[in-house]
């Protein structure tokens, strides 16, 4: 204790007591053991000594500085107060009472970088026990800025400090929070706030602490130094290395968090937390993520373990847009996995989620634990897949790990076929190998069934087997497989195929429909197949291998990858009667395609939705392009022995060509026609025929064009009643070549042109033709283009 100053004046008291008047004082205490120093300065000290006791009043600068545990960092504060001891005969002193007040001074924690905390007020009143080095506050009143703190304490000086702490502190912001944390109490968790909590206060905390300092080295030897004896006590200091023990319990509000990045972090975020030695929790009651609401959630932290380990769980709800926006991103993704876009669907969705997860930097996505279950309600989304949506759902999406499931009921869209709520099942988890997923699907309803299953890599099909799909008439069964090279292999079989619907579903009828983005090469062998006008086809067997590429005016796909027929041989018998046999040869130069079938009229309407033929055989021979049939086919149709019924476009033309009595076979058992050659040219949207000569009960001739897209088309030609008879006026001798204009046309004939909306088009015929040798008509008599 080294004192210096001047006496401001000396003597005795009233009762002839000894006293002392010190100003500008300042006092020095050192503490070498614990690495303390405490500095009264300018100090007015009045010692008074009388009744047996010694009492000190004091106004002055206290700068109290402490460089180790339990305590570290700086304290100044002008302070007033009154010390009172107890003078033994012997001139010894007892205990030490005392009572400070102050104001207007700071703090500032050691290892802190920032500027020092204002202290607005302090108040204490307390003893210090020489004999035991320990100082006890029974009260303890400390203001920093608008934090408040109460508290009883004591501190154990001597070798290895220990402060034992009992309080409350009230509007603590997070940021003072972690800049006055002492970085011995629980470090791991004071990093996880520093690094993760950018905003909130603390509410009527209760703070429990018992704080060890490190012993200090002995002088000159760095080695700590024993513990000096404790007279008149049986309390030894702590032994070095006890640990701290604390129990700090707390409510927050308007706390903004990182729980794991990048999932958006919890705003406005209210509760409580209590931490301790072997545990942090934390309860929250309300927040936000995002545009969701946060109903409730809980922080455990395991600090028994280095590094320690956190379960966070949270109940979220909110649109199910915005919740599966939310959980869609690493390491929960939900919503990817099955292929679903989150703002195409709507509806309401809560989820309640649970992360396992170990608590240090460049945390690696499969350290983390995942479990969560989402319940979505009237969840609608228009495409699911291929047209077909869902609406009104009721469903239950779980996420366990690697593994996700999706179970509930759904009404589903887009599909004629199915108008009440199915059920609907999906299992996702590891494959085999590490990189793939299995999926497992089922879907059952009035009207629909399926069971499927599927193995993705990288996020994209493999393989995939169809147990069964019953939908609307069909029932069948298939595989998929990818053999390498965007390239699957596949096969389709069943009890039906009902092509019937599918020939006329816009979804696939539509320009750009077919294509796949992927090659692939099917075997079929189903056991019926319906087709237009619900005919069927028995025992369809055979391959059809597709390949996707890019061609002009080949069929695109939503991706803009063209698709293409490689090659094709199918089989099958027409039900009624007869077969056919198509084929398309494998290549990438010219290719052959030729179908037969001794029934023209039901190959016709199965496949091409042409009701107008009856009977008869076909044969089709026509070559292609590399780039398949859909985009460019050139050949020679023949149809023979069939009859034409329900054609109300030929009808108007022959009754306006005075021929209502061949007209009215259209509408009765069908005009005969005994061969029809129809030579064309398909170039992906056009058809262009030429040339066309049909025989029968007349004959008629065609050359035009039908445009797909605008639906028009414009076809003229010639009408030659009597065909049998005109034809014979043809072969007369010398004169007969004069008469007739050309092979396979009569002596007269009536021209005709069709123009304009393929479903309603403008019909025009010139019947003065009928009365002239056509080779005449083309000298003066031509309507459409002469006038």
């Amino acid at each position: 204790l080294a004192a210096s100053g001047a006496p401001a004046d000396g003597g005795r008291g009233a009762a002839g007591l000894p006293r002392i008047h010190l100003t500008r004082t300042t006092l020095t205490i050192d503490d070498e053991r614990s690495g303390g120093r405490i500095v009264i300065g300018d100090g007015d000290l009045l010692v008074s000594i009388g009744g047996g006791r010694l009492v000190v009043t004091l106004e002055a600068a206290l700068d109290l500085a402490s460089a180790v545990a339990p305590v570290p960092g700086r304290f100044r504060v002008p302070i007033r107060g009154e010390i009172v001891a107890p003078l033994s005969a012997s001139g010894g002193l007892g205990d030490l009472a005392f009572t400070l007040a102050g104001d207007a001074g700071e703090v500032a924690p050691a290892g802190d970088a920032g500027p020092p905390f204002a202290l607005a007020g302090l108040a204490a009143a307390g003893t210090f026990h020489p004999a035991l080095e320990t100082l006890r506050f029974a009260r303890l009143a400390v203001t920093v800025g608008t934090t408040r703190f109460d508290a009883t304490a004591s501190v154990l000086l001597g070798t290895a400090p220990t402060l034992a702490f009992d309080g409350t502190v009230d509007a603590l912001t997070i940021a003072t929070l972690i800049r006055l944390w002492p970085g011995e109490l629980a470090p791991a968790v004071r990093t996880w706030l520093r690094t993760s909590v950018r905003a909130g206060a603390l509410r009527r905390c209760r703070v429990q602490l018992g704080l060890h300092g490190t012993p200090a080295p002995a002088a000159g030897t760095g080695a700590p130094p024993p513990p000096p004896p404790a007279a008149g006590t049986s309390t030894p200091p702590p032994p070095a290395g006890t640990p701290n023990a604390y129990d700090i319990a707390c409510d927050f509000d308007g706390v903004t968090a990182e729980y794991l990045a990048p999932l958006d972090p919890i705003r406005a975020a209210a509760g409580s937390a209590r931490l301790t030695p072997e545990r942090l929790e934390v309860q929250v009651r309300s927040g936000t993520v995002g545009t969701c609401r946060v109903d409730g959630g809980t922080l455990g932290m395991d600090l028994t373990v280095t590094p320690p380990r956190a379960t966070i769980a949270a109940d979220v709800s909110g649109t199910t847009a915005a919740v599966l926006a939310l959980v869609d991103r690493p390491p929960l993704e939900l919503a990817t996995p099955l292929g679903i876009v989150p703002g195409d669907i709507g509806g309401e969705c809560r989820v309640h989620a649970e992360l396992r997860l170990p608590i240090k930097a460049g945390l690696a996505a499969s350290a983390i634990g995942v479990r969560a279950t989402a319940n979505l309600r009237g969840a609608s989304m228009p495409n699911v897949a291929g047209g077909v949506g869902i609406a009104d759902a009721a469903l239950t999406l779980t996420v366990d790990g690697a593994r996700i499931t999706v179970k509930g009921t759904t009404a589903l869209t887009g599909l004629a076929a199915v108008t009440k709520p199915v059920t609907v099942a999906l299992d996702v988890k590891p494959g085999a190998v590490r990189s793939e997923r299995r999926a497992t699907f089922a879907l059952d309803g009035d009207g629909v069934t399926a069971r499927a299953t599927g193995t993705f890599a990288g996020g994209e099909l493999t393989a995939l087997a169809v147990e069964r799909l019953r939908l609307g008439g069909s029932d069948v069964e298939g595989t998929l497989r990818r053999g390498g090279a965007a390239r699957f292999e596949g096969t389709l079989g069943g009890a039906m195929l009902d092509l019937e619907a599918l020939l006329t579903d816009p979804r696939l009828t539509r320009a750009g429909a077919s294509g796949t983005g992927a090659s692939y090469a099917v075997t079929v062998d189903l056991a019926r197949v319906r087709g237009a006008g619900g005919i069927e086809v028995r025992a369809l067997r055979g391959t059809i291998a597709m390949s996707a590429g890019r061609g002009e005016g080949s069929a695109t796909g939503d991706d803009g990858s063209a698709a293409r027929v490689e090659a094709l041989m199918l089989t099958g018998t027409l039900a009624g009667r007869g077969g056919f046999r198509a084929v398309i040869e494998a290549g990438t130069g010219a290719r052959r395609v030729s179908v037969t079938s001794d029934d023209a009229g039901r190959l016709l309407s199965a496949f091409g939705g042409v009701e107008q033929i009856v009977g008869g055989s076909l044969v089709l021979d026509a070559r292609t392009d590399a780039r398949g049939p859909a985009a460019f086919l050139e050949g020679t149709l023949v149809l023979r022995d069939f009859r034409v019924v329900r054609a109300p476009v030929l009808a108007r033309m022959l009754g306006i060509g005075s021929l209502g009595g061949v007209a009215a076979l259209l509408n009765g058992d069908g005009m005969p026609v005994g061969e029809a050659r129809v030579p064309f040219r398909w170039d992906g949207t056009r058809l262009t025929v030429h040339d066309v000569r049909a025989i029968g009960a007349i004959g008629l001739t065609a050359d035009g064009v039908f445009e797909r897209d605008a639906a028009t088309c414009d076809v003229r030609g010639n009408i030659i009643p009597a065909y049998s008879l005109n034809s014979a006026l043809g072969k007369v001798p010398l004169i007969g070549r004069f008469l007739v204009g050309g092979k396979g046309e009569g002596v007269f004939g009536i021209d005709y042109r069709v123009s304009g909306r393929t479903a309603d088009p403008a019909v025009r015929v010139n019947p003065l033709t009928s009365v002239a040798p056509t080779v005449l008509r083309a000298w003066f008599i031509d309507p459409f283009t002469r006038r």
